[in-house]
């Protein structure tokens, strides 16, 4: 079985992925289960769309409806050991104040606990609702976020700034990392997070569990925390403000490139070029200079990892930072940047998009050694989309039939030579079929992405 969550985030690789295991007729004994927020998927959504390519494999949907005052009575039941009257009074109130939001209602019960609405019974068993005239009187957030945002305003202010820190560093953050950026002492900040680990909105990972038993930390120590919920991550990030935010990222940029050896910082470039990208008006005069280059360089990886849509938006915010007159002060890096992200929209499964970027750059391109390159991405494109007078036409133009250091393909090679439309049709078909992921009954689904 695999389970993926969240996918309303998906990437267009993934579902690549996804659509050669679904397809192929030698994977069996398999079932794989997806979860998606349905409010956050239009027709227009890469899930939407492969999920429409799949509707021939036999699938179920499930909707999951908002729960109903019988499972939160279930639920209350369950969870504070109440009896039967009590537990549908407070099920009642909860789908009034949740809609029957399961993370939403769960998340309120444990707000009645902490203000001390819900106490332990005399008995030592269970939990009791103290006055529920009192909890039915309660103000509630307009949703989860805010909910969450108002508990963790009641924590210090030092937890409050490691939160603030850690939710910049993503859903999962090490305490060495989050410690350094903050710039305190891990013994320190292991103390400071209990409360949210307490209150259930971090989840202590690896050896973290041993620093709340008494155990120091070390360098050797692998200590991770994970926010329980996106949402929980989400209310976190939203109170900060965009002035804060930025200089939490800038530090976290810098921190995180000043601590790879310089002769691996082209390798893991993706480690740190968010950050970065995120307060670049924070950088000094040396980095912003030095960043369409670093942006670059993060698109290159990014390409490599067939991450093509988060190689497009380095090579587009790389674009973006040389300007009109990039391509006079920067030509080449200029050049390489408009190549890759040409190579990469068509890559990523948008080769009309590739084509007319190559036009707007072909203009501004002049000599065999700048368009080069670029043609022979363009004739690619052409060829794969079976535009094949026009790719051609193109050939005869521009002299480019692959990039020169390139091995031409054999058949390509000959039809080139002699001039023969119908081997270049068939070579075109050969490219989209190790171009495009096949979903159709009986193709080799394993030919997915060339």
């Amino acid at each position: 079985m695999l389970f993926l969550d969240d996918l309303q985030w998906v990437d267009p690789s993934t579902l690549r992925v996804l659509g050669v295991i679904i397809n192929d007729p030698l994977v069996r004994h398999l079932l794989l289960i997806g979860a998606y927020r349905s409010d956050e998927v239009d027709d227009a959504h890469p899930l939407s769309i492969a999920l429409a390519d799949w509707a021939a494999v036999h699938a179920n949907t499930v909707e999951l409806e908002p729960l109903k005052v019988g499972d939160l009575e279930q639920l209350v039941a369950d969870s504070t050991e109440s009896r039967r009257q009590e537990a549908e009074e407070l099920a009642e109130v909860l789908h009034q104040k949740t809609a029957g939001n399961p993370f939403f209602a769960v998340r309120y019960l444990y707000r009645l606990a902490a203000d001390g609405h819900l106490a332990p019974r005399d008995s030592g068993r269970g939990w009791t609702a103290s006055d529920m005239d009192a909890v039915r009187q309660l103000d509630v957030a307009d949703s989860v976020v805010s909910l969450m945002v108002g508990q963790v305003e009641r924590y210090s202010d030092f937890a409050r700034q490691l939160l603030a820190t850690a939710s910049n560093l993503g859903g999962t953050f090490d305490l060495h990392t989050l410690s350094s950026v903050a710039r305190t002492d891990p013994g320190e900040a292991v103390v400071a997070l209990w409360e949210p680990v307490r209150d259930g909105l971090l989840v202590p990972l690896g050896d973290t569990q041993d620093l709340y038993r008494g155990a120091e930390p070390d360098d050797e120590m692998l200590a991770e925390f994970k926010f329980a919920h996106d949402r929980i991550h989400e209310a976190v990030a939203s109170a900060i403000s965009h002035e804060e935010r930025g200089r939490i990222n800038v530090e976290i940029g810098r921190m995180l490139r000043d601590r790879i050896p310089a002769d691996q910082r082209e390798a893991r470039v993706l480690e740190f070029i968010e950050h970065l990208s995120l307060a670049h008006d924070l950088l000094d005069d040396e980095e912003r200079a030095a960043f369409p280059a670093l942006l670059l360089e993060a698109g290159l990886r990014a390409k490599q990892a067939t991450a093509y849509h988060t190689a497009l938006r380095h090579l587009e915010r790389g674009i973006e930072q040389l300007g009109g007159g990039g391509w006079a002060d920067h030509r080449e890096l200029m050049i390489a940047l408009q190549h890759e992200r040409i190579d990469c929209g068509y890559l990523g499964g948008d080769p009309a998009a590739a084509l007319t970027a190559f036009e707007e750059v072909s203009a501004r391109v002049s000599g065999a050694v700048d368009s080069a390159g670029l043609s022979s991405v363009a004739i690619r494109i052409l060829m794969t989309e079976d535009r094949i007078p026009e790719a051609i036409e193109h050939r005869r133009r521009t002299g480019q039939g692959h990039r020169r250091h390139e091995r031409p393909h054999g058949l390509q090679l000959h039809a080139e030579e002699v001039g023969a439309e119908p081997y270049l049709a068939l070579f075109s078909r050969m490219t989209r079929m190790f171009s495009r992921p096949m979903t159709a009954p009986g193709l080799p689904s394993f030919l997915a992405r060339r």
